[in-house]
């Protein structure tokens, strides 16, 4: 009886958590189809994690920057200043007064769809933004 039930309690705790989908807002400032594609498929991808797109930048959730280098100062993150972000790459991060978001920066949509499925993942893992 104890073997059964170390065999089925970490089955009821899997179960559980993925019976919750945590809906995750998501604002790409320059979308693309590799974005889209990563947004798209996270619930596929990673249990309990639903990212799905905004039309404008929400309080709470993801905002991606498939170009941040290229703005220009006064249009970056206050507090937030990466290095050089190499092609493919991306900086995960979040604002000093802003912790309700979490901010990709990326210079092409290649490197926002990785930082937009690696955030994915870790939602799933940790069980959401908080």
């Amino acid at each position: 009886m104890k073997k059964l039930f170390l065999l089925l309690f970490p089955a009821c705790l899997i179960c559980s958590a993925c019976a919750d989908n945590q809906r995750i807002p998501v604002y790409v400032v320059s979308p693309s189809s590799q974005t889209r594609f990563a947004v798209s498929q996270s619930l596929a991808l990673f249990d309990g994690v639903e990212l799905a797109c905004t039309d404008s930048e929400p309080s709470k959730g993801l905002v991606v920057y498939t170009n941040y280098q290229a703005l220009k100062p006064e249009d970056r993150i206050p507090g937030v200043l990466p290095g050089y972000i190499a092609p493919e790459g991306y900086v995960i991060t979040r604002a000093y007064e802003d912790l309700q978001r979490i901010y990709i920066l990326s210079n092409d949509s290649i490197g926002a769809m990785y930082g937009i499925l690696d955030v994915a993942e870790e939602l799933s893992f940790w069980g959401g933004l908080e």
